[in-house]
């Protein structure tokens, strides 16, 4: 299959400026990243899938994160992701229902919108999803305790804690540290490197990320009546793809897949997620909506 090359597009939805990847086609599917990744996550399975004419993919940077710049809301929590996420694929998709295809901390607001928006998800696949059990996690703890004060926050970036606590986990969660690896990195950082006001708005996101949200709504996955798979990495150092892949008996039309990968199994095993899309079944809304 060829591949294509792919840089970041450029659009305003609902007041902010929206960073993504898109490749042309004609059935959309929306991609969420997590916490410490940007859209760039996704780069290598968009450039296996190429120009196909099947797949309408898109992967937006999301409110907080990589090259999105976002007005000046307080609020930039999982329901505001959730929020953006609506106005997004609104913006690009229309009114028809889309297949959501999330990673780790991405798998919540994806959620969240299957719950509260269910006419415009057609299905879910979760990528070595975070949910209420394991959030938050080792990772996202001390961001969540430094945004409490702006000079906390200020500091855990001015003295490099923030960096190498992100470096040191984010390094162990690949198999190899090779290329992938650092350009992933480094793209999730660089917004934030220079940019006061780019920290700012991370802080926001971290400011209102409530445990108690996610466990209260994840009490509720019965709700979705939409497939929900779970794709878990067999040597996911960050995320138990045991623990991860039990949760698909949460929902009615819940199933499980365990593949050859780490935590980030869209650089390390892109094809198997790719195969999962390519031979869905693009027949229209579930009969349920």
């Amino acid at each position: 299959m060829a591949t294509m090359k792919l840089a970041r597009r450029f659009e305003t939805v609902a007041g902010s400026r929206v960073a993504f990847l898109e490749t042309p086609g004609t059935h959309p599917i929306i991609f969420v990243h997590g916490f410490f990744t940007s859209c760039m996550l996704w780069s290598r399975l968009f450039e296996h899938a190429g120009a196909n004419g099947r797949l309408h993919l898109l992967a937006p940077d999301m409110e907080g994160f990589g090259d999105t710049v976002s007005p000046g809301q307080t609020d930039m929590g999982f329901e505001r992701q959730n929020e953006f996420l609506t106005q997004f694929l609104l913006a690009k998709c229309g009114m028809r229902p889309v297949s959501v295809v999330a990673h780790a901390h991405g798998a919540i607001p994806a959620l969240m919108l299957a719950i509260q928006k269910p006419g415009l998800v057609a299905d879910l696949t979760l990528v070595s999803p975070v949910l209420a059990d394991g959030f938050p996690d080792a990772l996202a703890r001390p961001f969540l305790w430094a945004a409490r004060s702006r000079l906390g926050w200020e500091a855990w970036f001015r003295t490099g804690l923030a960096r190498a606590h992100v470096e040191r986990h984010m390094r162990l969660a690949f198999l190899e540290r090779g290329a992938d690896a650092e350009s992933i990195i480094g793209d999730f950082w660089r917004p934030f490197e220079n940019s006061a006001s780019a920290r700012q708005r991370l802080q926001r996101v971290f400011e209102e990320m409530d445990a108690r949200l996610v466990k209260a709504f994840c009490r509720h996955l019965d709700r979705i009546r939409v497939p929900v798979r779970i794709v878990a990495g067999r040597m996911d150092r960050l995320t138990d793809s045991v623990r991860a892949a039990a949760w698909s008996s949460r929902f009615p039309q819940g199933s499980a897949l365990t593949v050859d990968a780490g935590h980030f199994v869209p650089l390390e095993n892109p094809g198997a997620i790719l195969e999962i899309l390519e031979h869905h079944d693009f027949a229209g809304p579930n009969p349920s909506q």
